[in-house]
């Protein structure tokens, strides 16, 4: 069964070659479960194309996104590459619109830098975005490589839907979110999207 939209939603896939990071962000936030990372996509070399076909199919008909973001990270692997190909395919046959963005778009916006630790990117994100995943940033100390990709993914997420629709980015915004460079990013395709009458 799908779960309820607002007027815009993004799947975000972050495709890496050690692990892979998934989300999907609305103006409601994230559901629960589409906030993941997972080896899946390429811990057998025979089959890391036959799992993000399956992934991102469920993905799609779950969550049915307005917009596929795919992440790229600054470290361009090839099998990277061929996911992502591969997800751009998957996506246009079912009518979903795609955009790659690079990850550092994702930690300017959040951090107002592109070096940024994944502990205080998951704790900006949190703290500022989504207050529902505060219990996940402790999870980090166990196991920082294996969870920064759905971190990476979220951060793309709020780009794309920063850019698309910056009234629901800035409606999720909670008042810890000063983050100066999200807000002047809002501010500009605000007003681009909704020119003042002259």
């Amino acid at each position: 069964m799908a779960e309820p939209c607002s007027s815009y939603r993004v799947l975000c896939l972050m495709l890496h070659p050690g692990a892979s990071g998934h989300v999907v962000l609305d103006g409601y936030g994230v559901p629960r479960e589409s906030f993941f990372s997972t080896r899946h996509l390429v811990r057998s070399a025979r089959a890391p194309l036959a799992s993000l076909r399956l992934l991102l199919t469920r993905s799609l008909r779950r969550y049915r996104p307005q917009r596929l973001v795919l992440g790229i990270a600054d470290t361009n692997a090839r099998l990277a590459r061929e996911l992502r190909d591969e997800a751009r395919r998957i996506a246009r046959a079912a009518h979903v619109s795609v955009v790659t963005r690079w990850l550092r778009e994702g930690r300017l916006l959040i951090a107002g830098r592109a070096r940024v630790g994944v502990e205080e990117l998951a704790g900006l994100l949190a703290e500022g975005f989504v207050p529902s995943l505060k219990s996940d940033v402790g999870a980090l100390r166990k196991n920082t490589w294996y969870r920064r990709p759905a971190w990476d993914a979220l951060a793309l997420a709020l780009v794309e839907l920063t850019h698309r629709r910056p009234r629901v980015a800035a409606a999720l915004a909670t008042p810890a979110a000063r983050v100066p460079a999200f807000w002047r990013t809002v501010a500009t395709v605000d007003r681009a999207h909704h020119p003042l009458p002259v």
